[in-house]
């Protein structure tokens, strides 16, 4: 054989090769893109207004970013059971991170007394975890734990907006959650102009339950150390949590989303 037709054969070879590779690379993209695409609700499909209670003690703990993240995801999955079981894969997919920092996270929340956890046999003699809150939803729904508690909206986790943020940004949006206050004035004067939403004095635990936003007037040192996050290159994080439509920066303000602002 002459030694150009060997180079062309070589070289028709290795093209194959190339047009092999992309075939694989394209169908591992394409089915482990569905795979996480399953493991979201979909969003027209999410609700908006089921919502988990959180204490706000959580938040303040000097505790690490990712076990108050996680906390999040644990309240999604508890919201209706007592004990619930789940996987350590899945904890850390819908939390955005790996799975040695969720086997973590849930050593630190165990021992700071936020979660119970207890090894059972399942009916095929397998060895599962199983979970509890200490913070149960209906005990910190009582008045008594009013000013110690706040509601997160648990679209964030299911629609998979959670797991794409960062424990820094989490953990800034958590503490604005926890500072934030309900202004109803300013809530009157800024919705009347902007979508005629008011609501009167007689009618705040209606406002309360379905209220859009809420507003921060801390600096933004005192709510980084409301959470023990460093203030360092904020500026990422405020951008991120605004592209995520759950803050918006007003002058030395900042306007707080329980749930993502929906544009029209």
């Amino acid at each position: 054989m002459q030694k150009g037709n060997v180079l062309r054969n070589i070289k028709n070879q290795i093209e194959i090769v190339k047009q092999e590779k992309q075939i694989v690379k394209k169908y591992y993209e394409k089915k482990f893109d569905k795979i996480q695409e399953d493991n979201f609700i979909n969003l027209e499909e999410c609700n908006m207004q089921v919502h988990a209670v959180i204490p706000k003690k959580l938040i303040k703990d000097d505790i690490s970013l990712s076990a108050k993240s996680l906390y999040m995801v644990l309240s999604n999955k508890a919201n209706f059971k007592e004990q619930f079981q789940i996987s350590l894969k899945t904890l850390a997919f819908e939390d955005g991170c790996s799975v040695n920092t969720t086997r973590k996270s849930l050593d630190i929340l165990t021992e700071h007394k936020y979660l119970k956890r207890k090894k059972v046999k399942t009916k095929n003699n397998r060895n599962v975890w199983t979970y509890e809150l200490f913070y149960k939803n209906k005990i910190m729904r009582q008045d008594k734990y009013k000013g110690e508690r706040f509601w997160f909206y648990l679209y964030l986790v299911q629609s998979g907006i959670w797991a794409s943020l960062s424990p820094r940004e989490k953990c800034f949006y958590l503490s604005l959650r926890c500072l934030a206050i309900l202004d109803l004035t300013s809530y009157n004067e800024i919705e009347e102009t902007i979508s005629g939403d008011t609501y009167e004095y007689k009618d705040f635990k209606d406002y309360e339950q379905v209220r859009k936003w809420d507003i921060c007037i801390d600096s933004l040192e005192s709510i980084c150390k409301y959470s023990h996050m460093s203030s360092v290159n904020l500026q990422s994080v405020i951008d991120k949590l605004e592209k995520c439509r759950l803050i918006r920066k007003c002058g030395k303000y900042i306007q707080v989303y329980l749930r993502p602002q929906i544009i029209e």
